[in-house]
């Protein structure tokens, strides 16, 4: 039987070593070949483009190493462009990846999302799960959970008048409404998108753009309404973070 063949990306060194013992074990040892361990995303670009034939991607994520939008684009568009018919596990702190997860949830049945936090028996049983199945189905108790609480109209809006550089006071003024208010506003649209505060939203450029599809993803999956997120405006960066680079949390 031709062993299934996968690259193994992660930037931490005890996680790569730990995941490389499950797989030089039965009964991943005889199913399965790490043709390439990497320790970031052009690596891990390098490697696919190297391999005519890679049948899974084990991506560790670990915030602290990347730009998240490197990780959108690799997964998202060059990926599927090198390797159409490869399945993408996703490894990390689930706690915190619910915008990714979100994202990334109309994948096609292509990604899966395994909580590094479980023993490892269980996620053991989980690998060898997503080596055994063709496409991840919406049944699939391994796949995430899109069951999240809906952004009201008002937080949207909110959010979207925050991200475009608007302050809390012209926010409050133009919506006749205490900037306490509206400061609960924030707070709560943050929480459901699961990000701690504002900073952590704050990209530039492309980013911004990036950030914008998944806000208007956002509206139409959980709200159902006409209210839709727009990308702010085309500047070098927002007046309150200036020349400033922030992340999305995603590990």
């Amino acid at each position: 039987m031709e062993k299934k063949k996968l690259v193994l990306h992660c930037p931490c060194h005890f996680i790569q070593i730990g995941l490389k013992e499950i797989f030089s074990q039965p009964p991943f040892v005889e199913r399965t070949v790490i043709v390439d361990s990497v320790s970031n995303l052009k690596q891990c670009e390098c490697a696919l483009l190297k391999h005519p034939k890679v049948e899974m991607v084990i991506l560790a994520l670990d915030n602290h190493w990347y730009n998240p939008i490197s990780l959108l684009k690799l997964v998202t568009q060059r990926l599927p462009e090198l390797h159409p018919q490869s399945k993408i596990a996703l490894i990390g702190n689930i706690t915190y990846m619910n915008m990714l997860k979100r994202y990334l949830g109309e994948g096609g049945g292509v990604y899966i999302f395994l909580d590094i936090s479980v023993s490892l028996s269980i996620l053991r049983q989980q690998l060898l799960a997503a080596l055994q199945t063709r496409v991840f189905t919406a049944n699939s108790v391994y796949k995430p959970m899109l069951v999240v609480p809906r952004l009201s109209a008002r937080e949207m809006m909110v959010l979207n008048r925050v991200l475009n550089s608007d302050s809390i006071t012209q926010i409050a003024r133009d919506l006749r409404l205490h900037y306490k208010t509206v400061n609960n506003y924030k707070r709560s649209a943050l929480s459901k998108l699961g990000v701690r505060s504002l900073p952590l939203l704050l990209i530039q450029n492309y980013n911004k753009k990036m950030l914008g599809h998944v806000l208007c993803h956002l509206s139409r999956q959980y709200n159902n309404t006409d209210i839709r997120a727009e990308a702010a405006p085309e500047r070098d960066t927002f007046h309150c973070a200036k020349n400033a680079k922030t992340f999305i949390p995603i590990y």
